[in-house]
């Protein structure tokens, strides 16, 4: 995916309209400083997202690595974990989401 549709993708995540139990993105670019900054974005995003709390949503927990990001979504009595990898060799990055209503941290 481009990296332009970024922005949907993270709204439908939280929509989950198909009431999924995970849903996976790899979004490519051609260049490593664009890929890195919207990987870096990616909780201001949801931040963005949520700022009129149109969704119902809370940012639970956000765990920030160089080539990791764990963002736990609360949403009425689901969570969302949303979880970013950063590829640098492959200029890509990957998105998991995984929804559950029994989530125990261990961050």
């Amino acid at each position: 995916m481009k990296l332009n549709t970024l922005y949907d993708e993270l709204k439908d995540i939280i929509v989950n309209k198909n009431n999924d139990y995970i849903k996976m993105m790899n979004f490519e670019s051609s260049t490593p400083r664009s890929l890195v900054a919207a990987f870096d974005g990616i909780y201001n995003t949801l931040s963005i997202i949520n700022c009129n709390n149109k969704y119902n949503i809370t940012i639970e927990e956000y765990v920030n690595k160089p080539t990791v990001k764990k963002i736990i979504l609360k949403n009425n009595n689901n969570n969302i974990i949303i979880n970013n990898t950063l590829d640098y060799d492959k200029k890509r990055f990957t998105i998991t989401a995984i929804y559950s209503n029994n989530i125990i941290s261990t961050y």
